[in-house]
């Protein structure tokens, strides 16, 4: 996959196509509180314009959708293809696990496998998701979201240490943990 993105029309409408069928799944059976639509939104915009590749953009704007709303892998891969499809499984948390940390580290450990698009993914969805945390008043909770992010660094670092997302996330790690008073 190539990584520079050439921000094309065809390029574009792709990631409008995205945008388009994220929107309506959330709006028809999306059930997370959060604004996921913005964040996913951000998350793919981030790496667009980053200029990554079309397939990693898309597939970022789409990868809470899984495990979000009732929508299957399979409508994914049928409308944007296969890659896509592999990239949004690899960044979505398996439903049959059911403890949170878990779950998070099955997610991470399968971004691993899928490769670096799976690991630029899951970083720039930290990322964005970093800017929850200082919102989070349970400490516990806090704790393993600094760990998961501090694991997620470790665990990506081979892969992503040249590239922009990953040093952004690292360094919001750092301040995170020096404005929270968590020893993660």
């Amino acid at each position: 996959m190539n990584i520079v993105a050439t921000q094309n029309p065809i390029f574009d409408k792709s990631v409008e196509k995205a945008i388009v069928f994220l929107v309506h799944a959330f709006s028809s059976t999306g059930h997370n509180p959060k604004p996921v639509i913005l964040h996913s939104i951000r998350t793919g915009l981030y790496l667009y314009q980053q200029n990554y590749a079309q397939d990693v953009v898309v597939a970022a704007i789409l990868h809470d959708l899984i495990e979000d709303t009732d929508v299957k892998i399979e409508e994914i891969e049928k409308e944007f293809g296969l890659t896509v499809a592999q990239l949004v499984a690899a960044n979505s948390f398996n439903t049959a696990i059911t403890q949170r940390n878990e779950r998070d580290l099955d997610m991470l450990h399968r971004c691993k496998e899928g490769g670096k698009w799976a690991l630029l993914i899951k970083a720039a969805d930290i990322l964005d998701n970093s800017a929850y945390f200082q919102l989070r008043a349970d400490e516990e909770l806090s704790r393993w979201l600094l760990q998961k992010m501090g694991y997620f660094l470790e665990l990506s670092s081979k892969e992503l240490a040249q590239e922009q997302v990953w040093h952004s996330l690292k360094q919001r790690y750092q301040e995170l943990r020096q404005s929270s008073g968590i020893i993660a």
